[in-house]
């Protein structure tokens, strides 16, 4: 499969989900790799017209990527009880683990 074959099946999976926000959840401690992969994730769905939010449930550990999100203005939020999974999934959110 060639990268077009491979973004139109992107694109159709994602065009065909607009009617729900979607959430990109990265695993483990965010490092840089898992950080610019939901970026980019994340800049692909609105070029597609998909709401999709950066979260993670552990924190960002180390000074330097605390500092790239910074810098980079990377919109994440922090899972940290069933408060804001219940506010997730209350929207109708669709989950996305992020496994780059």
């Amino acid at each position: 499969m060639g990268h077009a074959d491979r973004w139109q099946d992107l694109e159709r999976v994602l065009s065909g989900a607009t009617d729900k926000p979607h959430v990109i959840l990265l695993g483990g401690h965010p490092d840089p790799d898992s950080i610019g992969s939901a970026l980019a994730h994340k800049r692909l769905c609105e070029r597609l017209g998909v709401s999709a939010t950066i979260a993670h449930v552990l924190p960002i550990s180390r000074a330097e990527n605390r500092a790239m999100v910074k810098l980079l203005n990377v919109p994440m939020i922090k899972v940290t009880d069933s408060d804001e999974d219940d506010r997730l999934e209350a929207g109708g959110a669709q989950l996305i683990r992020n496994h780059f």
